[in-house]
């Protein structure tokens, strides 16, 4: 098990290593302030206190023994074998809510196209869970009839509930069948960044990339605005 700890909260995690790359990096986010931990796999988390994974083999015992000399004492988060979902932090990544089957292929095989790792989430349960582990940068979410059911909903809410800086990293993508690309006035009614229409996923490849340049630029736009306010307050 490898133990970590959030730098900004102190919120303990303790993850099965075999959930975690081979080499390389893993970034995990933060379930209660959001903050990205990095861990250099085989060694200790990237920032702040941590301690080294251990032997396979360890006992509890050397385990509660090695967090009382790293100053781990007290209660912590235990992430088992099963629960963990942590995808390639190098690789884009993307969250889809669908309920139609067809239209899930038809989503995975254009994001597949566009090198995105997915994760296809049932309900809220799934998304937060998801979310404890990951930092995706597209959620898709896709209403099926004409007016939104019970567990779409709550995954919206979901996503409204994000703090600024973690919201603003996701492009929000809502389709259902009156969604319009051009009309940013229903996106923002419904706290998305764009509606879609189901026919849009076809053209996936040319308008994800666009939409993803388009929230980085708004966002960088809003940020300057936002610095510009606060220092005329202040």
């Amino acid at each position: 098990m490898v133990e970590i700890r959030c730098p900004e909260c102190q919120k303990r995690y303790r993850i099965d290593q075999s959930k975690l790359p081979a080499s390389g990096r893993a970034v995990i986010r933060c379930v209660e302030c959001g903050h990205k931990i990095s861990l250099d796999v085989g060694g200790q988390s990237g920032e702040g206190p941590g301690v080294s994974p251990g032997d396979s083999g360890s006992s509890a015992a050397d385990m509660d023994r090695q967090l009382e000399r790293s100053g781990f004492a007290g209660d912590r988060e235990v992430i088992s074998n099963s629960e963990a979902d942590i995808l390639d932090s190098g690789k884009a990544s993307a969250v889809v809510y669908c309920p139609d089957i067809q239209a899930q292929k038809e989503i995975e095989g254009k994001l597949m196209d566009l090198g995105f790792q997915i994760r296809f989430i049932n309900d809220i349960d799934g998304l937060n869970h998801l979310m404890r582990f990951n930092q995706f940068q597209v959620a898709i979410l896709y209403q099926t009839g004409h007016e939104p059911e019970d567990t779409l909903k709550s995954i919206l809410g979901r996503f409204h509930a994000l703090g600024p800086e973690i919201r603003r990293q996701i492009l929000l993508l809502y389709i259902h069948l009156a969604g319009n690309i051009s009309d940013r006035l229903s996106a923002f009614s419904r706290g998305v960044d764009y509606c879609l229409n189901p026919r849009d996923i076809t053209e996936f490849h040319r308008i994800i990339p666009e939409l993803q340049r388009n929230h980085e630029l708004d966002y960088r736009v809003f940020e300057q605005v936002r610095k510009q306010v606060r220092e005329t307050v202040i």
